[in-house]
């Protein structure tokens, strides 16, 4: 829900500002192809969602400025996330507990800057800053330095078998 209403908020961004991007390529389809073909061409960054969503509306777009704008509108949706009904309240009663909250994500959310997370996480790790994607243990074990924690002390809940569950498995969580 959050990331289709990122989509259509950088579409607004397009038909404003470059209008034949939008309507060759702003379709959630079309934009995640050229996606691909950003991160084909700079693999070194393919963990890296900011770097690479940048690179693919520079790229569309032809302009750095416009591409920002674009990815500004795009960002200031995607950081503001609908909850399932108590999730921040299901957090904050196990922080309340002595629970250590932590986030790790590929994308590019940033959970210290998203009202009702922010005061309910104690820190927050993604691909970008730890050079890899899960399921590399590089950001599993990112985790573990910024809570403190050994492997054995955390747990690790998501929504990808392959990425989240294998890869936390892996890291010893």
């Amino acid at each position: 829900e959050t990331l289709t209403a990122a989509h259509t908020a950088m579409r607004e961004g397009l038909r404003e500002l470059s209008p034949e991007t939008d309507r060759h390529h702003g379709s959630p389809e079309l934009f995640k192809e050229e996606m691909k073909k950003t991160m084909d061409a700079l693999p070194e960054k393919s963990h890296d969602f900011t770097a690479i969503r940048l690179a693919t509306l520079e790229r569309l777009t032809g302009g750095a400025d416009i591409a920002q704008r674009v990815f500004d509108r795009w960002f200031a949706v995607r950081n503001s996330p609908a909850f399932f009904p108590d999730a921040v309240a299901s957090l904050r009663s196990l922080r309340e507990a002595g629970v250590l909250i932590g986030t790790l994500t590929d994308g590019n959310s940033n959970p210290m800057a998203i009202d009702g997370l922010r005061d309910v996480i104690d820190f927050a790790v993604n691909a970008a800053e730890a050079g890899a994607s899960k399921p590399d243990a590089r950001p599993f074990k990112l985790c573990e330095v910024k809570s403190g924690c050994a492997s054995s002390e955390i747990v690790m809940v998501g929504d990808s078998m392959a990425k989240d569950i294998a890869g936390g498995r892996r890291a010893g969580w």
